[in-house]
């Protein structure tokens, strides 16, 4: 490029003006990066040439693939400025002045320095790179006309590199954001190349290169809080911590609540509903030929728990209530078998008989909104998601009200026992201890 030249803070000349507006875009986010000088065609014609290179368009990384922009024609009478610009698809275009008479106060015949012609004012949005002037019946444009305005929006500091940067022992980049260059990712590591890496799309992995969850772990995950203190307030899960889950499907894992006793909580949000199976937690073993089985489901406020198969425990603590004012033998005289070899839950008293509503899943393909064809990962394979197709009611029978019907049926028992034997003695003392 044949030109640089120097403003003049005191004036409102062409590069005073061009300089501000550049600057000003800088702070919006639009500046170069590297490359993207504007030069004359290799025979000098009303093109110029502009090269690859590498902006960032409102704070988006872009790259410059290069392109000629043709310069329209010159007026017949005054002088005119053009700008040079790159657009949102990181192509150069122009933004055309007006043609007026030159004003040269300060007599230099440099015409960077004119106060007319004048860039046009309302240049698109855009990074803007280079001035061309056009004087009058121009017919073709040389570096002479050419001028560089890329010193004007280029980041302070910032410098195109293509090796790596070793930083000093104990130094550190401070900075309030780190983008990546492209879409291959950002990598962030440790001495032996194991770290943390932002996959494209925001999916963070650590241990993995490929991510395919929000934050995927490859091994161990520890969190919560230390057990250095004894009680609540020691840097451990508080009260204002949690308001956050409000409205959410989130998980909270924490330690030391302020009305626990220094356990890990693990916390869900219900998602506003109002009772029912909503909310909870489900333990759900995948298989490697995608079957999912729920083994554990802690299914709703009042602390239900739905298990798959069988449980195994040293005690249970039972805190149902004793039954009272039933007739407990009549009670489970109709309990019978459903012919399977399984319970008829029917037969069963009211007080021990439950019924519980279960929600039906199907899994289904996730279609494209515009083609409403199913989308395909990266894998080619399907993408699919559990839907919620109904509801059946699930049979069961409550343990600790059955053990309390059958212990108050083993005391009517007892006492129909005893009445008996009392009754045989009579009998016997009436036959003169015959038997």
């Amino acid at each position: 490029m044949a030109n640089v030249g120097s403003w003049q803070p005191d004036r409102l000349d062409t590069i005073h003006y061009i300089h501000k507006l550049a600057e000003s875009r800088v702070g919006e986010g639009y500046s170069v990066i590297s490359g993207c000088d504007v030069h004359e065609n290799v025979t000098p014609d009303m093109d110029v040439v502009v090269d690859s290179g590498e902006i960032f368009y409102g704070d988006v990384y872009k790259t410059v693939a290069g392109n000629n922009v043709t310069i329209s024609a010159a007026d017949g009478t005054n002088d005119r400025i053009d700008v040079i610009y790159v657009d949102s698809s990181g192509v150069a275009q122009v933004h055309t002045g007006d043609a007026l008479a030159v004003s040269d106060p300060l007599g230099n015949t440099v015409w960077t320095q004119y106060e007319s012609p004048y860039p046009k004012t309302g240049c698109p949005a855009g990074v803007i790179i280079a001035l061309v002037y056009v004087p009058a019946n121009d017919t073709s444009i040389e570096n002479a006309q050419i001028e560089d305005i890329a010193q004007y929006n280029l980041i302070e500091g910032i410098t195109a590199l293509n090796d790596n940067v070793t930083q000093a022992d104990g130094k550190y980049i401070a900075t309030d954001k780190i983008r990546a260059r492209n879409g291959d990712g950002l990598d962030l590591q440790d001495d032996d190349g194991n770290g943390i890496f932002v996959k494209d799309g925001g999916n963070v992995g650590i241990g993995t290169t490929a991510p395919n969850a929000a934050i995927y772990v490859s091994g161990g995950m520890a969190c919560g809080g230390s057990n250095a203190g004894t009680g609540y307030g020691q840097g451990n899960l508080g009260e204002a911590d949690i308001t956050f889950l409000k409205n959410t499907a989130m998980l909270l894992v924490g330690w030391n609540r302020s009305s626990g006793q220094r356990e890990t909580a693990f916390i869900t949000n219900p998602r506003g509903a109002t009772g029912g199976t909503m909310g909870g937690f489900s333990f759900i073993m995948y298989e490697d030929d995608g079957t999912e089985t729920v083994l554990v489901t802690v299914r709703n406020r009042a602390g239900d728990v739905w298990i798959a198969g069988d449980c195994s425990a040293q005690t249970f603590t039972d805190r149902c209530k004793f039954p009272t004012g039933i007739d407990a033998l009549a009670a489970i005289r109709p309990i019978k078998g459903d012919g399977k070899g399984g319970l008829d839950h029917a037969s069963l008293p009211d007080c021990v008989r439950v019924r519980a509503p279960t929600d039906i899943f199907e899994e289904q393909d996730v279609l494209d909104e515009k083609t409403g064809k199913p989308k395909l990962d990266e894998t080619g394979q399907k993408i699919t998601e559990r839907i919620k197709v109904g509801e059946e009611i699930e049979e069961g029978r409550d343990l600790g009200a059955m053990v309390s019907v059958l212990t108050k049926a083993v005391q009517e028992l007892e006492a129909i026992v005893k009445a008996q034997a009392v009754e045989i003695a009579a009998l016997k003392k009436v036959a003169g201890g015959r038997t």
